[in-house]
């Protein structure tokens, strides 16, 4: 992998890592609110997070065979 290459998996790994502090954030909030309103929006904020960090994996993964191939 070329040197440059590295920056944009850093951010990526970066960007993941915000995602999992988000999931467990929201799934604290989740499990903590009395109110089944806001358990409900936590919920799908997780779902939402979840999303977003399959995608950015996925963009990992796609990035680095492109690089190994090339």
């Amino acid at each position: 992998m070329l040197e440059a290459d590295i920056k944009p998996v850093e951010t990526f790994n970066d960007l993941i890592g915000i995602n999992n502090n988000r999931i467990e954030c929201y799934s604290f909030a989740s499990n903590r609110s009395g109110s089944h309103v806001l358990k409900s929006l936590f919920q799908r904020l997780v779902g939402t997070s979840l999303s977003l960090k399959e995608e950015l994996v996925t963009e990992v993964f796609k990035d680095r065979s492109v690089h190994m191939e090339g």
